[in-house]
């Protein structure tokens, strides 16, 4: 993990507000969709796959979740960890060493191989005991 942002940012999310009748009486909550500013939570992780990634987590409901990698960092991490030469500015590749083992890798990268990864650091920063509890970890 290389450091955690907080930042607010305008989101739909869900909130409550107690109605009652006329006359006073009968107060009820309701959940209604709203739009508001909320803490969102940008978690940067140096992958030892994936290279350069984030998990944001919204803090209101529904609680939305994103896990984002970027495929060129992918890349270069690949490239770096075989040890095959490649130039980069900004984010795209201006000379690739092989362009064979470009081709087997994008080819070989699967949505079930991402899945682990996100599954592997959300199981860093989330517990979850028999579905009915959530312990925040210490790392947050």
């Amino acid at each position: 993990m290389l450091c955690i942002i907080k930042a607010k940012e305008y989101v739909r999310t869900f909130g409550t507000r107690e109605f009652m009748k006329k006359d006073g009486t009968g107060n009820h909550d309701v959940l209604y969709a709203l739009r508001k500013y909320v803490s969102q939570y940008y978690i940067y992780i140096h992958d030892k796959e994936l290279g350069l990634c984030y998990l944001k987590i919204s803090s209101y409901l529904p609680f939305a979740s994103e896990f984002y990698f970027n495929g060129h960092n992918y890349l270069k991490q690949q490239f770096d960890l075989i040890g095959k030469g490649y130039k980069m500015e900004a984010n795209s590749f201006t000379e690739i060493e092989d362009i064979d083992l470009l081709k087997n890798l994008v080819g070989e990268l699967k949505g079930q191989d991402i899945l682990e990864r996100i599954t592997h650091w959300m199981d860093i920063f989330f517990r979850f005991d028999k579905g009915n509890r959530s312990t925040l970890s210490k790392l947050l």
